[in-house]
């Protein structure tokens, strides 16, 4: 989807990762001195400690870059950190080409920080400068989107702001000092994300997320003059069309191209297929807060190793624990509920405060666990294969956030007939026009579009499995009759999808 092949550099460990159809690789040791760093290191005020030197790493990228750009003679770099999601960003290069500025581009979250979610270099005297400043001009920084804004006041002259979502919306140089020049949506055809966008689609990392609460879509920042409101993000509309390229079009009308999301969630390998980030962005603008359940087994994954850390490197048993045995620890664990994921589930519903939740049906009441009782194979979220519930083999259950991707719809294109449950998103037209190519049929809730053999079935009640208000209990004939209540002109309102 980015529209180039990207270009990575890190330590020769990395490489034996790397696949050459992927990206091209390049060595740290073939050219680069760290020795240059070292004065810039003790400079930043953070944590240096933090989760193995995230803030050191960040900081030094900037070094890293620099030194390979001289190293290749190049005029021009384009860098994106890792964690971004790219939409045809080689047409980005050429409308940044086409203005005559030269120096750093990078988009402002607040005037007091820089994000360089995309950072594109095209005067390297620029990057030097920024390097000095980190070195021995400025003093400490917190971090390096801190040293980018502060660098930024200073030298507004090499510094050229991208435009984002919120100076669209907002006003021009929202995020930025009247001082620095900021490129228009028009001159670069789009904006680029500096980080409010992708963590409202996708969340925040869940590592950053108490344990007692699972990791959610559609975060927002503490309110700022600055940023996008609730409201703004609210009332966007995301869409991918066929030719990879993002859109977010406003109530009002107004249609803007976006050439990056900040997935700060980090959840590369829940979306390592198109079809799942076509999935979510283009739903998102109906749906509620959702929970990813590659989030939250990330998050305990986190925890777990965090606690196996503390307890390593309590003073009385050892000093300091050597991170190739935390990888191991860490392997070992996810191994081990990987195999028993039944386990994981029944923990976080503990954690979150509700009840283990057995499979049964409300029969003869509609709802997905009727649908699930009828069906021979589930695939269910908190199970990590398919579940065989009868000996023939026709009728696939499926909750509906979980067939998204094209292994899966091959998968269930094996049966006769499949029903998609228990679910916020309606199913994708990518979906959908796969499994009518496959002739089978289809029952699913919340549908948009008619189609041959694809029918809509009724949400129903609240699941009995929850033991809460969908509990057939409470439907029971003989329980109703012993209770003596007084009717009043009251409505019962459930919920709407």
């Amino acid at each position: 989807m980015s529209g180039l092949h990207p270009h990575l550099l890190a330590s020769r460990e990395i490489k034996k990762y790397i696949k050459e159809d992927i990206a091209e690789f390049t060595c740290l040791e073939d050219f680069y001195d760290k020795a240059v760093f070292a004065n810039a290191e003790k400079n930043i005020s953070s944590d240096r400690s933090f989760r193995e030197g995230f803030w050191v790493k960040t900081l030094e990228r900037l070094f890293v870059i620099s030194q390979f750009a001289k190293s290749r003679q190049l005029e021009k770099i384009l860098h994106c950190e890792l964690d971004q999601l790219l939409f045809r960003i080689d047409e980005l290069i050429v409308n940044l080409e086409k203005c005559t500025k030269r120096g750093i581009f990078v988009p402002f979250h607040t005037p007091d920080s820089a994000v360089a979610s995309v950072l594109y270099v095209n005067d390297l005297n620029a990057l030097d400068s920024l390097i000095n400043n980190a070195i021995n001009e400025g003093g400490s920084f917190k971090n390096e989107m801190e040293l980018l804004a502060r660098w930024s006041k200073s030298n507004s002259d090499m510094c050229i702001s991208l435009p984002t979502m919120a100076s669209v919306l907002i006003g021009k140089n929202i995020a930025t000092s009247k001082k620095i020049f900021e490129l228009s949506e028009d001159e670069i055809g789009g904006v680029v994300d500096a980080a409010q966008l992708g963590s409202w689609i996708f969340g925040i990392d869940p590592r950053n997320v108490p344990i007692s609460q699972s990791p959610k879509t559609k975060f927002i920042d503490k309110p700022s003059i600055h940023l996008l409101t609730k409201d703004n993000l609210e009332n966007i509309n995301f869409k991918i069309n066929l030719d990879h390229r993002l859109f977010a079009h406003t109530l009002n009308g107004k249609k803007i191209r976006i050439y990056n999301l900040h997935l700060h969630a980090k959840l590369h390998n829940y979306l390592e297929h198109n079809e799942k980030i076509h999935c979510i962005i283009n739903n998102h603008f109906e749906s509620t807060p959702v929970c990813l359940n590659y989030a939250r087994k990330e998050q305990l994954l986190y925890q777990i190793e965090a606690a196996t850390k503390l307890f390593f490197c309590k003073p009385k048993i050892i000093l300091r624990i050597q991170s190739k045995l935390i990888r191991k620890v860490k392997k070992l664990l996810q191994e081990y509920f990987n195999n028993a994921l039944d386990l994981v589930y029944q923990k976080l519903f503990e954690l979150g405060k509700e009840e283990p939740k057995p499979i049964i049906s409300s029969s003869p009441f509609i709802s997905g666990d009727f649908f699930l009782s009828i069906c021979d194979v589930a695939v269910l979220g908190n199970f990590k294969c398919p579940k065989n519930l009868r000996a023939r083999k026709d009728l696939l259950f499926i909750e509906t956030d979980l067939i998204e991707n094209r292994q899966m719809l091959e998968y269930a294109s094996n049966f006769k007939a499949i029903i998609a449950h228990n679910g916020d998103h309606a199913l994708s037209k990518y979906a959908i026009e796969f499994l009518v190519d496959s002739g089978i049929k289809v029952y699913a809730t919340n549908l948009k579009t008619n189609a041959p053999n694809i029918y809509t079935i009724p949400i129903g009640i609240e699941n009995a499995h929850h033991r809460r208000n969908g509990s057939i209990h409470y439907f029971n004939p003989s329980h109703m009759s012993t209770l003596s209540l007084i009717k009043k002109q009251d409505v019962l309102v459930s919920f709407s999808v």
